[in-house]
Order: structure tokens, then sequence, then C-alpha cells
């Protein structure tokens, strides 16, 4: 079996797609699936047997089509979907071709499903309806996060980690970092590390918290929860509805994230059920999930 894969251009900006996409494709790559990332190449698409997109509602989500379109391969779409006005570059006439053309909807989760079947398009069509339906199949963890020792009450489960590529001025990390100041918590931001370097930081803190106002599988939320770290994860990661028990909170109320702070950071009990959850997710089981869904379109 011979995917291509299309996202964007690697040279824009560092991102959890790109983290996703390559672990996705090694994770294939071990089950015998040739991957490759084609880009808007249609000649070299052509010699695939599907097309695999990520991203549905940016400009170049329309090239990726088009390109697909002129090799005249079928193709499943991972579509990370946001509600509310589009951005500029591409109109709704377009989006609905790119959803409802596809062979599957691969969302990360049911709460991702169901906005986007909510969503108000100019047909009336729901988008989660292309002409094969859709798969949940959520984003995964490398097993090098996984760690299985509980955080005791001491000194180190007194320190607060975010993750964040673009550092303080993104996901609300400047709200987390004034809150642990107030109330004399150590408060670290981790950012320009190479994903590598990430497991060996998650152990070193007790405490995780993502307050990003938007999310739609957080890959760090996920990597927190593996390396069985207290984890505040934001109501707006869509893919809390894998980890049952997980502590979640609205981003714009500081006071309750306060309280949730200050209590991750003290209880001498904790709830580690969404950290065996988490666990379960490898990019290993998410490739099987994907090549079922791929045989199934493909007849195989």
């Amino acid at each position: 079996m011979r995917i291509a894969f299309l996202n964007r251009g690697r040279e824009t900006h560092e991102g959890g797609d790109l983290i996703a996409l390559d672990a996705t494709m090694a994770a294939l790559r071990r089950r015998g699936i040739e991957c490759v990332e084609t880009g808007w190449d249609s000649e070299q698409i052509k010699h695939f047997d599907l097309a695999h997109v990520f991203h549905c509602q940016f400009s170049w989500s329309w090239g990726n089509y088009e390109a697909i379109k002129r090799a005249g391969k079928p193709y499943v779409l991972t579509p990370v979907f946001y509600p509310g006005p589009l951005l500029s570059g591409i109109e709704w006439r377009q989006l609905e071709k790119i959803v409802l053309d596809s062979s599957r909807v691969l969302t990360f989760s049911r709460k991702e499903m169901l906005e986007m079947y909510n969503a108000s398009t100019t047909t009336g069509i729901p988008l989660a309806l292309s002409s094969a339906g859709y798969s949940i199949i959520p984003n995964g963890t490398d097993p090098a996060f996984h760690c299985r020792h509980l955080r005791e009450v001491t000194p180190s489960l007194r320190r607060v980690l975010t993750v964040s590529a673009r550092g303080e001025s993104d996901k609300n990390v400047g709200t987390v970092k004034r809150i642990c100041e107030r109330s004399d918590i150590p408060f670290h931001c981790a950012t320009d590390l190479p994903h590598a370097d990430l497991p060996a930081v998650y152990a070193g803190y007790g405490v995780f918290v993502n307050a990003s106002g938007s999310e739609r599988m957080s890959l760090t939320i996920g990597e927190a929860l593996c390396a069985n770290c207290r984890v505040l994860a934001t109501r707006e990661n869509q893919g809390n509805e894998w980890y049952e028990g997980l502590v979640t909170f609205d981003p714009n109320d500081e006071t309750k994230l306060e309280h949730l702070i200050r209590w991750a950071t003290t209880s001498p009990t904790w709830d580690y059920r969404p950290n065996a959850a988490a666990r379960c997710l490898t990019w290993d089981w998410v490739a099987m999930k994907l090549e079922a869904v791929y045989r199934e379109v493909l007849g195989w």
C-alpha cells in the first residue's frame, strides 16, 4: 500500500501538525506501508494508491485538493476543523468540495465531528457527511513519554510546566505564569526545544497546564498525561473526551484556574485514570486504525 500525504509547507512555522504527520508516517512504515509527503506534485501523487490530506480551511488546502484531483486519486481527510468564520483565501464552496469529495473524514474526536456537522454553510450541507462518512481517530503519543511513576507531594510537584512553540505570547501562557507568580509556585514555559527533548522536561514537573483558547487535539496534553503529570486541560481541547476523569477548565476563568493550580500542586491524592488512558493512544495504535480505514476506502 502506498499513501501520499499532503499538508502545508514545512518552512512556514513549527507546529504540532508536523510532529503528528511525521509520527503517523513513521508508524505506518513500521506496518509496511509506503508513505511520502508529496505536496502539490500531481505527477508524484499518481503513483500512490491513496492520498491523505491534513487541514481543510486554508488557501493551500484548496491547492492540495486541486493537486489530488489532477492526479485522479481518492483521498481521506484529517480536517483539523476550526469552527467560525473562514480565514481569507478560501471560500465555503471550496471547503464543501474538499470535505464532501473525500472518501472519509477522519476527525480527532466526536466533538470535532459534531462541530463540522453543525457548521453553517451556504448550501446547508453538513460538512461531516462526506461520500463515505467519518471515522474518529485521535492523535497519538510516542512511548518515549510514558512514565508510570506517581507524582508525590514533594517540592518537585510544586512546579508548573507549560509547552508552547511560540513561547509566552501564545496559548494563554502569560495567564498561567501570572497565577504562579502570585502563588509563589515555580513556573516554566518550554519553548524552542527539539521534540525529542520533551520527555525529560515533563519528567521534571509535577503539574502541566494547557490554557489555550483553541485546540483540536493537543499533543502536549497527551504527552504530559503519558508522563504522569497532573494535567489541567483547557476545555477548548476537543480531544479531551479520550481521557476519562481529566480535569478541565474555562481558559477565560483565571480565578478558577488559580484554584485548580493550587489544588494540583498540593493535593495528596489525584485521579490518574486519564494518564493511563493516554498511554493507550500510541502512534502505532493510530497507524493500525488508519490502515483499516485505508483498506476500507480502497476496497482491499
